[in-house]
């Protein structure tokens, strides 16, 4: 089971990281710094996720949500 959320986790929070980064080269021009940083906040974002998702599983559920009914 644990190998299933993980892998859950570890894929929802790869799509967070091209989503975030593709938004980041679509408003920037990929010569300028700030489509760099934007990249980089989007894997920042990409492994809070991961981290919530980790620390969520921990819970009663088994989730990697942090709500109580899923």
């Amino acid at each position: 089971m644990r190998s299933v959320l993980a892998r859950d986790v570890i894929e929802r929070a790869g799509w967070a990281f091209v989503e975030g980064a593709v938004g980041g080269v679509v408003l920037t021009q990929y010569t300028e710094k700030s489509m760099w940083l934007a990249a980089i906040t989007a894997g920042a974002s990409a492994a809070l996720s991961v981290l919530k998702s980790a620390l969520a599983s921990r819970g009663g559920t088994g989730s990697a949500s942090l709500s109580k009914q899923v």
